[in-house]
């Protein structure tokens, strides 16, 4: 009866360690945007930044792959941080760009918004 016991036992405790192990090692299978200057227009992934006015930025980041709102936004507040070299100051909402290509072909998702330094 013991025996019984322990066969039924640890293969239910084999399987959950394995089953909770497997959760903790799970990652984002989104593709790695790709942080850098870009011109728009050519196919690439990154940041477009413009001084609007004296400390003013425009900050567009642009995806060609499947990047949720909130990734790129990350971005945005990362590379205002890197321009302002502290936490930027939003001068409006960040919003989501129109695709205007033929047949919606210059980026996947994009978002823009204007920020000073403080």
């Amino acid at each position: 009866m013991k025996y019984g016991l322990k066969m039924i036992i640890i293969p239910f405790i084999l399987s959950f360690a394995a089953s909770i192990s497997s959760c903790a090692m799970k990652r984002d299978v989104s593709p790695e945007f790709e942080y850098k200057a870009i011109d728009i227009g050519f196919g690439e992934e990154g940041y477009l930044e413009t001084e609007i006015s004296a400390g003013t930025w425009q900050l567009k980041i642009i995806a060609i792959k499947d990047h949720s709102y909130e990734t790129l936004k990350y971005y945005f507040y990362k590379r205002a941080s890197e321009i302002c070299s502290d936490e930027p100051n939003l001068k409006e909402d960040i919003k989501l760009m129109a695709d205007v290509c033929p047949e919606g072909g210059c980026f996947k998702r994009a978002i823009k918004g204007v920020f000073s330094c403080k």
